[in-house]
Parts: structure tokens; sequence; C-alpha cells
């Protein structure tokens, strides 16, 4: 939305010469950098557009980059957290449960679980971009944004379903990958005898 405000004043120079037929935002931006004493010119107006744009980019990168610190610090803290149950756990649950098992469960679960919260963070991100356009959308054309967002629904409901089959499949996985981890494990410790 912040780069539409940038990009609109130098649509509405091109489109009208004049500065005194623009926009609403066009005559808002001018004042703005009059306030700044700087001339109201199209290369003052592509100026504020790239520093938009290099901002906005910039926000992105310290976002991914702090989300990306924090990932990895809860992936350190599970992993460390599982791996020291695992030692403090007594011999009868090491006789009793298979080594494929734990191996897949480090490896394999704990990246599902960060991958999981990942997603988790994304989601959060993007709903609360979502509902930041749904209300500016409402405000332009209430109508309109009611018949977009029904639509919507009724497009994304098959999704839903899927994403249940999906959730099965998962399952499936998660215990088809600890027999085969399991297998491979005992066939390696038998190889070793």
């Amino acid at each position: 939305a912040l780069s539409a405000l940038g990009i609109a004043p130098i649509i509405d120079i091109l489109i009208n010469k004049n500065i005194e037929d623009a926009s609403a935002v066009t005559l808002k931006l001018s004042e703005i950098i009059s306030y700044f004493g700087l001339p109201v010119t199209i290369i003052t107006f592509m100026c504020v557009y790239l520093a938009i744009i290099c901002g906005k980019n910039l926000l992105n990168i310290i976002t991914h980059w702090y989300l990306s610190k924090l990932n990895m610090s809860i992936q350190k803290e599970i992993t460390i957290d599982l791996f020291r149950k695992f030692m403090n756990s007594g011999w009868q649950f090491f006789i009793l449960k298979k080594l494929g098992k734990l191996n897949n469960t480090l490896i394999s679960e704990v990246g599902k679980i960060i991958t999981m919260l990942e997603d988790g963070i994304n989601i959060t991100a993007n709903g609360i971009r979502v509902i930041f356009y749904t209300v500016l959308a409402l405000t332009i054309s209430w109508k309109l944004t009611t018949l977009i967002v029904i639509t919507s629904v009724i497009l994304l409901l098959p999704f839903l379903l899927i994403g249940k089959i999906g959730y099965s499949i998962g399952k499936e996985h998660t215990s088809l990958g600890n027999e085969y981890q399991t297998t491979i494990y005992e066939s390696l410790n038998s190889a070793k005898l």
C-alpha cells in the first residue's frame, strides 16, 4: 500500500502536466516535499518512491533476520531439551525403544516442528496484512469487497479438505519414517556384530 502511495504521484505527474490538476495523494505528498524545502518535481517524487522501496526492503530484511535468529534459537532449545531427556532417561527406555525411532524423532520431527513454527509466524504476519488490506478495501468499496471475500471463501473451502487429508498423510509418513530408520539402524547394528 505504501508503494502505491509512492508511485501514484509519479503517474499523476506523467498524466497531468499541471500539478494543480493532480490527485489528493499527489497534492499531499507535494506539501510534505515543500515542507522539507525540496523542489516538487518528478525527480523528487522518484527519489521519494526509491526511499519508500528501500525502506520497505530494509524492514523486510531486518524482519527476516530476526525471525531466522528466533527460529534457530528455538530449534536449538528444542533439540537440546529433547536430547537431554533422552540422555536422562533410564536404560529401560533405550532397550524398549528402537534406535531408528529415536533418530527419526531427533532429526525429522524437530525439523517439522521448526517448519510449523515458521509457517505459524508467516500466517500471523500475512493475517495482519490481510486485515489491513481488507479494511482499506472496505473503505474504498464495501460491496465489491464483500463479493470478493465471499467468492474467496467459496474457492478456499476445497483446500481445507485437502489440509485434513494432508494431516493424515503426514501421520502415516512419520510412522513409515520411524519404521525405515529403525530398519536401517538395526541392520547396521547387526552388520557390526
